[in-house]
């Protein structure tokens, strides 16, 4: 025997009003359901202010006949949208497939009239109280819902056919403020993007609450941003395609970069691992960027206060699916979705300004949208709830796409900003701290000649024993600050340690495991006289292997000494010839073959930094290496002296022979904590943490840094000069 569900009459309850967030996304639910009728004109009527309130939605649409109202409106959970897709005359992609958008009409009132026409039929219509589904034990079919007799229909002034269909609503459920008005208006404007305008769907809104925003409903006034970025991803190939176009420059910078580049500039703040191959589906991604300065405003008929009244209406990236809106996504008035991206949080774990290279946009300074399509994005699939899509895969990698665009974005006005201020020298920390020294010795002099004059007032000695206190005082601290500066010196060498430890420990158990391996054998085969070569072959494994460990312990002590962290003139030289000697059994493990060029030069530093830097870069190499076959892992060393600006200094090259660095991120792996170092399966190994520190430190030092793919020798070569002095 079968048994069948049945299903009671309050499930239309639990699917209209209790779904549906609010009135107003209510009211866009049946907006949205006119554009897929094929609508022109829709008048949207919210009459609040007066005894009987009532809400009108008249489109000029297909309209529908009594046998589409009986099996397709009436029969709940069905959509004809699954099917047809898009709509007969405009080919418009349908934007409803779950067959309850009908029900929106419950969040909005009791009493809901339904009139329709078609081509070639008369009007029907039908009447429907939502309040007698709110029964207990009923059927849903036992709910009777009555046949108007003889209806007129009134369709929209400015209709462009005699067919369509009004919905009347009565006793309405809430009343309407001036800010949902405003809300309803900003998101009506909305509901088609302004980058792909739809020139065939007008709305027209007719309130009694605020009367400012009645008439037809306009798209926002566009303002050229500051730069504005579209990329496009097919879905299946490998590469996207980009552009960006600023403000001050009419020239657009057209580039390629394949989507596993873009994403090792991904700064997630949700921290998802995004897969190998994305499943989003083909995207176009705008973005634009609105600074909210007063040059923004400069050349255009707007005024600062107008410029930032655009962007607030406007801010946050949208998601348009075949040219309409998702929501909650980039709007601001919602509590969950408006930064969908992250872009507040990305911000405040790293607020950096525009001078630098980790610069990150605020979220009130973005505005965009990203166009998906229903057929072509199938698994960006709708909430049970439709208010948003669900997270899923594909999801999560559209977010990650959108975020790679953003990171392309930030780099340009980042470039924007260098080329237009000009690089500005500025003092490094030790230097402030040096200066601050000298000029309170200045102050302090001043201040003794001041005193020994027997002309100068007691009241006036007086306040310069105060100054004499306040010198004493910032003397001090100006002594801690050296303190300071020699602990991050320090821990910047016990990182560079760290992350050398991490990359060589492969090596470093390999040896241990091979050691105890060699001495169990040894132990093994004293028992038999006759195996004494044996003995000592194994125990000769064991000590050779000893030595591999225990030469990297040495090297990992002697890396943090005192007298490293005094600055000295020091043969820069022995300092490359003894870090690669304390690194040539790593290296030899694993069959990477070292060259060296070096000249002899001798500089003032501090043997620290210079190690850091050179054990960071080599780590990098020795890691790149590993990605090619044992006969093919080189690292060459330069060391020469170089003058440059009229000032003498010295040129280190380290180059390696791994695969080339994207051009792209040439400038992106200098950031902290972007790395390019991955295991065999692809995930990040690395701490990105190494070229910070070198870069950190070779700022420090007034020196600079560059990295490139060397065409000639197939060779990635990092490059450092620094002064002598």
């Amino acid at each position: 025997m079968q048994k069948n569900f049945t299903i009671d009459a309050r499930a239309l309850i639990h699917l209209g009003r209790e779904s549906i967030k609010n009135h107003t996304t209510a009211l866009i639910e049946l907006v949205k359901n006119s554009y897929d009728a094929d609508a022109n004109v829709v008048e949207v009527e919210i009459h609040n202010n007066t005894e009987d309130g009532y809400i009108r939605v008249a489109d000029d649409g297909d309209g529908m006949t009594e046998e589409d109202i009986d099996t397709k409106w009436l029969r709940i959970g069905f959509s004809h949208k699954k099917t047809e897709k898009s709509s007969s005359k405009k080919n418009r992609r349908k934007t409803g497939e779950k067959g309850i958008g009908r029900l929106s009409a419950d969040r909005l009132g009791e009493i809901l009239e339904i009139k329709t026409k078609t081509i070639g039929t008369d009007i029907y219509g039908l009447r429907i109280d939502w309040e007698n589904f709110n029964q207990d034990g009923l059927e849903i079919s036992e709910i009777p819902i009555d046949v108007l007799d003889n209806p007129t229909i009134t369709l929209p002034i400015y209709k462009k056919q005699e067919t369509g269909t009004e919905m009347l609503i009565y006793k309405l459920r809430e009343n309407w403020t001036q800010e949902n008005i405003e809300n309803l208006y900003n998101e009506l404007s909305i509901l088609t993007s302004p980058f792909a305008e739809v020139e065939d769907f007008e709305i027209y809104l007719t309130n009694d609450v605020a009367l400012e925003f009645n008439g037809k409903i306009k798209p926002p006034d566009e303002v050229r941003p500051e730069i504005e970025i579209e990329l496009d991803y097919d879905g299946e190939s490998y590469d996207l395609i980009y552009s960006i176009k600023d403000r001050f420059s009419d020239a657009e910078f057209v580039d390629v970069i394949s989507w596993q580049n873009l994403m090792q500039k991904v700064i997630d703040p949700f921290n998802y691992a995004f897969t190998d191959k994305l499943l989003c589906g083909p995207v176009k991604i705008k973005l634009l960027l609105y600074p909210r300065t007063k040059a923004l405003a400069e050349g255009t008929d707007f005024t600062l206060t107008e410029l930032r009244e655009y962007v607030n209406k406007n801010v946050g990236v949208k998601i348009y699916r075949d040219n309409i809106s998702v929501k909650p996504y980039g709007y601001s008035n919602v509590q969950y979705g408006g930064d969908w991206l992250g872009i507040a949080e990305r911000h405040s774990r790293n607020p950096a300004g525009v001078d630098r290279e980790d610069y990150r946009v605020l979220a009130n300074q973005l505005v965009g949208a990203i166009f998906i399509g229903r057929d072509e994005n199938s698994l960006l699939t709708d909430s049970a709830s439709r208010e948003g899509l669900v997270e899923n895969d594909a999801f999560y990698d559209l977010r990650a796409l959108t975020l790679g665009a953003l990171s392309l974005l930030e780099n340009r006005r980042h470039k924007i900003y260098k080329e237009q201020k000009g690089k500005v020298s500025a003092k490094t920390p030790s230097e402030k701290s040096d200066q601050f020294k000298s000029e309170l010795d200045t102050i302090k002099k001043e201040v003794d000649t001041i005193k020994s004059n027997e002309n100068v007032p007691d009241e006036i000695k007086e306040a310069f024993g105060n100054i004499e206190k306040f010198i004493d005082l910032s003397q001090e601290t100006s002594e801690t600050l050296v303190e300071v500066l020699s602990h991050n010196r320090v821990l910047s060498g016990l990182a560079t340690l760290g992350i050398a430890s991490a990359v060589f420990a492969h090596e470093t158990q390999t040896a241990i495991t091979e050691f105890n391996s060699a001495a169990i054998v040894a132990r093994d085969y004293l028992e038999f006289p006759d195996e004494m070569e044996t003995v000592k072959s194994e125990l000769s494994k064991a000590i050779n292997y000893g030595e591999q460990v225990s030469s990297w312990g040495a090297f990992a002590l002697t890396r943090v000494q005192t007298e490293k962290r005094k600055k000295e003139t020091k043969s820069i030289n022995n300092i490359i010839e003894r870090i690669t000697k304390d690194l040539k059994k790593v290296f030899e493990a694993v069959g990477i073959v070292v060259n060296r060029d070096i000249t002899e030069i001798k500089a003032k530093v501090f043997p620290m930094d210079i190690e850091s830097i050179l054990l960071n870069v080599l780590t990098n190499a020795y890691t790149a290496c590993l990605q090619n076959t044992a006969d093919n892992r080189v690292i060459s060393i330069t060391l020469k002296k170089e003058s440059r600006s009229d000032i003498d200094g010295f040129f280190i090259k380290i180059s390696n022979s791994g695969p080339p660095i994207d051009e792209n991120l040439l400038d992106w792996i200098w950031k902290p904590l972007n790395t390019l170092k991955k295991d065999s399966t692809g995930k990040e190994i690395g701490t990105g943490l190494g070229l910070f520190i070198v870069r950190s430190t070779i700022d420090s030092l007034k020196g600079n840094c560059e990295v490139n793919n060397n065409s000639e020798t197939g060779m990635v070569d990092f490059n450092f000069w620094i002064p002598l002095k």
